[in-house]
């Protein structure tokens, strides 16, 4: 199963426990999904690497951006 596999199957799991009428996810549910730390996913967001947005203090992450980042590393390290 390859990492994007991963990241495809964990997003299906968190879409099981949220509405899926929700576009977004937080910093928390992103790092989640991902695997990794809320640090490194913030430094990521801060590079311009994982596109988001801000809505009053929260910052929020479109679910399909976080595909796309998945996919393009793994791309990448081919």
């Amino acid at each position: 199963m390859s990492d994007t596999d991963i990241i495809i199957r964990k997003l299906d799991e968190i879409n099981a426990r949220i509405s899926e009428k929700k576009i977004t996810v937080s910093i928390p549910e992103a790092a989640e999904i991902l695997s990794l730390g809320e640090s490194k996913l913030k430094e990521l967001i801060y590079q311009g690497e994982i596109p988001s947005l801000k809505v009053g203090s929260r910052r929020l992450i479109r679910r399909e951006s976080l595909k796309e980042w998945a996919e393009r590393e793994e791309q990448n390290a081919v």
